[in-house]
């Protein structure tokens, strides 16, 4: 089985769970597709990967089942983000320091005590 044979059954689940495709549109409300809640898709969607996956497996299609796995931690990284269960966020940390003249000017004799004044000097 081959990507786009996989292409072919997540488009007939998204037919399966809107109507897409039989003259209806997709209806959302209150975040559940008509006919399958949103959580159903997701757990729908993750056990086809799964299986698949599986069948890749038993005929030594090692990419498709990579891809399917790729696919499985697409969605249970998605389910945690939407639970709130992970929080991927960059998260910016500042610190603000003042120090007095005297202080600085001390910080910098040991610095330059320890490590040098940075110049080059010719040998």
């Amino acid at each position: 089985m081959r990507h786009t044979a996989l292409a072919k059954r997540v488009r007939a689940l998204e037919i399966k769970s809107t109507g897409v495709g039989q003259g209806q549109q997709p209806s959302c409300r209150s975040g559940q597709l008509t006919g399958y809640s949103t959580c159903d898709l997701i757990e729908e969607l993750r056990n086809e990967a799964w299986r698949i996956k599986e069948r890749a497996e038993a005929v030594g299609d090692e990419r498709l089942a990579l891809h399917c796995l790729r696919v499985v931690f697409d969605t249970v990284e998605f389910e945690a983000k939407w639970r709130g269960e992970l929080d991927d966020r960059p998260q910016t940390n500042v610190v603000n320091v003042n120090f007095d003249p005297a202080t600085a000017v001390r910080m910098a004799q040991i610095y330059l005590s320890r490590h040098g004044s940075g110049e080059c000097e010719p040998k």
